[in-house]
């Protein structure tokens, strides 16, 4: 299990430079413990675990302590970034409601206005009626129009602000699954050097073991 791990890294670390490495190329290094006896080389190795085991321990500690695992900081973007598309997309429709709904009473407000100005004109009679029901109908037709622009002019700004709070939630969930794929990078160290220690005591213990065995038969 240690040799294939071993050999990603070199992979990776290649890859990362673009450059190809070689098995052929490839030599493995050994650490042989010559002890004594055959207690001294098991003590001795086991003083070598528990200093490799310590070394995964602290880098497992610093990945509990100082930041959540990558498994629960993806699962708290994922919830984030769904929040924050829900939050532009209500902030979205509230706007252009009440773009819609000022428009109406910016319309019912200009017709009531006109409709009080032909009353008015109505009163008057002749040539004063006609040229009021003119200004009256002009009044309605430009408050028509203000009303109009205010709509439209309302609903870009809600368009805008609203592509604007989905790009920062994109941005904001791309950068809390950077920090988690850190995190996780972290965390296979942690593993590589639990699965090192483990192997490397395994190693050492097997060897004590044959070197006893060979020289009891002798």
């Amino acid at each position: 299990q240690a040799l294939p791990t071993q050999w990603s890294f070199a992979e990776d670390a290649a890859r990362e430079h673009h450059n190809i490495v070689n098995r052929k190329d490839w030599r493995i290094v050994m650490f042989w413990h010559i002890a004594e006896t055959r207690e001294q080389a098991l003590q001795a190795a086991e003083v070598v675990n528990e200093q490799a085991m310590a070394t995964a321990d602290t880098l497992e500690s610093q990945a509990a302590i100082e930041m959540p695992s990558s498994e629960q900081l993806r699962e708290q973007a994922a919830t984030e970034h769904e929040q924050a598309l829900a939050e532009a997309e209500t902030s979205y429709q509230d706007a252009m409601n009440q773009a819609g709904t000022e428009h109406q009473a910016a319309l019912d407000q200009a017709t009531a206005t006109h409709q009080e100005a032909i009353q008015q004109a109505d009163q008057r009679g002749g040539r004063r009626e006609r040229r009021a029901i003119r200004e009256a109908d002009r009044d309605l037709e430009k408050a028509t129009e203000a009303a109009d622009e205010t709509k439209v002019q309302a609903e870009q700004d809600a368009t805008v602000a609203h592509d604007q709070a989905l790009q920062a939630a994109e941005t904001a969930n791309e950068q809390t699954l950077q920090v988690a794929d850190e995190i996780a990078a972290v965390e296979d160290q942690a593993d590589a050097a639990r699965e090192q220690a483990e192997a490397a005591h395994q190693t050492a213990t097997e060897q004590a073991q044959t070197v006893h065995q060979d020289a009891t038969e002798q």
